[in-house]
């Protein structure tokens, strides 16, 4: 079994440049690698290169977007439910 034999990706704007680059090293490390972005022929392309497994079509910046995709990306995940990605508290700073 490779480094990420078993484990899933999900790279957003894998259809080009960093992202896609990104998914390419994911897929050869031995995750199954799923690319998400809005150009749907970029993605079939990375899809058809062997860089990803499989591909979404959707904006990350539209909420609604996403979440139709799956629901479970629409849950606040601030702290308390991930306690080790607490949100920093900002003191202020007198000068």
């Amino acid at each position: 079994m490779t480094a990420l034999g078993g484990r899933h990706a999900l790279v957003t704007g894998g259809g080009r440049g960093i992202g896609r680059a990104i998914a390419a090293a994911l897929t050869a490390a031995g995750a199954s690698v799923t690319v998400l972005g809005r150009d749907g022929a970029a993605l079939s392309e990375a899809v058809a290169a062997g860089h990803a497994a499989g591909y979404v079509r959707a904006d990350v910046t539209d909420e609604a977007a996403v979440t139709k995709r799956d629901p479970e990306c629409s849950r606040d995940t601030r702290a308390g439910e991930y306690p080790h990605r607490q949100r920093r508290r900002r003191r202020a700073v007198t000068v």
